[in-house]
């Protein structure tokens, strides 16, 4: 699958270079970076392996969502990083881009880890969903639930009670305990609980 996937990527990223620098397209896609174009090729193809994942089910909306802005910052980032490296290594073209996008690369997803990191502990703390890019869950998890003392049951796997006929035993003497009442408090805070979705910790 992953050749299969780069031959696609590949091939359509070089017949778009073609076209753009036979005038098929434009005069002015002719001076156009191929950088560029193998950029774009990539967001296209990754955009439509996410939309079809979220089209089978596999991946949720917000996950789609945060999976393409780490592909863009990536990409533009290893861009960036090859254009620099390309003025830094001027005497060896194609080696200093590459280098250049390399390091590029490196940094952005260094960059968009911590800066990930920062933007869910500013929704945990605030409870902003950052435009739908994360998932606020108000719903209190099932063992706060039953500790609190409330019954409930899954829809799902409800099943209706069967029928035990009685049976008699022999009693047995058992002595009486005592046992002191205590009061055990919880405190509820807010966390990551998922991939971009926020809700109550236990």
């Amino acid at each position: 699958m992953g050749g299969s996937e780069g031959f696609i990527r590949g091939s359509v990223a070089a017949a778009i270079t073609a076209c753009c620098k036979s005038g098929l397209l434009g005069e002015a896609l002719k001076d156009i970076n191929p950088g560029v174009v193998g950029a774009v090729t990539v967001i296209a193809m990754n955009t439509l392996k996410h939309a079809y994942q979220v089209a089978t089910g596999k991946k949720t909306r917000t996950e789609m969502s945060n999976e393409l802005i780490k592909d863009m910052f990536m990409i533009t980032s290893s861009i960036v990083g090859g254009y620099v490296g390309q003025a830094i290594l001027s005497e060896l073209p194609v080696v200093g881009y590459m280098i250049g996008s390399l390091v590029g690369s490196v940094i952005g997803s260094f960059t968009y880890n911590i800066g990930y990191k920062a933007v869910i502990s500013f929704c945990v703390d605030t409870g902003i969903t950052m435009v739908g890019l994360v998932d606020q869950d108000y719903s209190l998890p099932d063992d706060i639930i039953k500790d609190i003392g409330l019954a409930t049951f899954d829809y799902e796997t409800f099943k209706p009670e069967s029928f035990e006929p009685e049976t008699f035993g022999f009693e047995t003497f058992d002595f009486d305990t005592i046992q002191p009442d205590s009061i055990d408090i919880k405190y509820l805070r807010r966390g990551v609980i998922s991939i971009s979705k926020i809700g109550y910790v236990g």
